[in-house]
């Protein structure tokens, strides 16, 4: 599990550095002008649809110091939850995962703690980024990756930038071969920007999910996880659960809209002296709610979900009885499949890493 001790040291170096910051006055300085761009995405995040301009280098600074390491506790308990160390069979020295609406890439993070825990015979990831503001990210994704990733991964990573393309609209995605390779694909935190309150949209966003999940591969799994209170992606998820519940895909729900702890006291001083200071829509986060949906593909292992206790199901129709709720389900035998890590998309830009760790290898809600 990573630890807020050996993200925020790391996270800060390279923000402060992207920046030219240096000295204690300066980082004060600079921390202090974060204050109005943390204010402005809380009270942003307290909308019903969210829509936020990133494309200022100071709001990404603000989003990764109050908002990214509680996304990496999110994406690393969302793993866990839906165990996905237990669908995977993954014999290969190597994985190809494609997130979507990504963003800055925490699911990134912490699929490199993940994989490091429970597959560290993997020494190469494949990770294919699909966001509508890819360019504009690549500020905040060099960061993680120059600077996170090496102190909880020791293997290789390729980053591909794909054309960005819109999913609220009907998109053309039978051709992105990369999705027939990918182990793992998430969504993650942008359901709630991109399904909005209009039904059609939802439709849509639903349309082109079930779309994706029909090209992936045997064993594959797809995350979908988002904050709670936001009545969209609860339609969504509840709409994509429904379609998708079937004898080709197992749905499995978790639902942690009562808080999941993740605060470890271990903030630095300066951030909570300057930045979170305790104030109004300043204060910092010790818990994240959110609720997830796992699409396991073309089930072929026994699969063990957790007690209520531990991740609960999210009840988006009680009145169905549906698959998921099985604890223990009889199927086939594995089926040994190696990954090829070929990208095959022509207008990629790959960025490597092959950085060894430092320290050892993993949720945060707005208000």
């Amino acid at each position: 599990m990573i630890k807020l001790n050996s993200i925020y040291p790391s996270l800060l170096s390279g923000i402060f550095h992207a920046n030219n910051i240096h000295g204690e006055e300066s980082e004060k300085n600079f921390l202090q002008s974060l204050q109005p761009y943390v204010i402005q995405l809380r009270t942003k995040y307290q909308s019903s649809s969210v829509s936020i301009d990133y494309s200022d280098l100071k709001m990404q600074a603000a989003y990764l110091i109050a908002y990214y390491p509680g996304y990496i506790y999110q994406s690393h308990n969302t793993l866990n939850c839906h165990n996905v160390q237990d669908c995977l069979d993954i014999a290969s020295d190597s994985i190809t995962i494609s997130m979507f609406g990504c963003g800055p890439c925490p699911e990134l993070v912490a699929i490199a703690s993940f994989l490091s825990e429970h597959f560290p015979h993997i020494k190469k990831i494949t990770a294919n980024v699909f966001d509508i503001a890819v360019d504009t990210w690549k500020y905040s994704i060099g960061i993680a990756k120059e600077y996170l990733l090496p102190k909880i991964w020791d293997g290789e990573v390729i980053i591909n930038y794909h054309p960005s393309f819109d999913l609220r609209n009907p998109c053309e995605l039978s051709k992105i071969q990369c999705l027939a390779e990918s182990k793992i694909v998430t969504f993650q935190n942008c359901i709630n920007e991109i399904a909005t309150k209009e039904i059609k949209t939802q439709d849509i966003f639903a349309k082109n999910v079930e779309s994706i999940v029909n090209l992936l591969s045997v064993n594959s799994i797809m995350l979908l996880s988002d904050l709670s209170g936001y009545e969209s992606v609860d339609k969504t998820l509840s709409k994509l659960e429904i379609n998708l519940n079937q004898i080709k895909y197992k749905v499995t729900t978790n639902d942690r809209s009562e808080g999941y702890r993740f605060y470890d006291g271990s903030i630095p001083p300066k951030v909570l002296e300057y930045l979170l200071t305790g104030e109004d829509n300043l204060i910092e986060k010790r818990t994240i709610k959110y609720i997830s949906l796992g699409i396991l593909v073309n089930v072929n292992i026994n699969i063990h979900i957790k007690p209520d206790n531990e991740c609960k199901r999210l009840d988006l129709n009680p009145a169905r009885e549906r698959i998921a709720t099985t604890a223990q389900r009889r199927v086939a035998p594995p089926i040994k499949k190696s990954i090829q890590n070929t990208t095959s998309t022509p207008n990629l830009s790959p960025v490597t890493s092959t950085q060894k760790p430092k320290l050892l290898p993993s949720p945060f809600q707005p208000f």
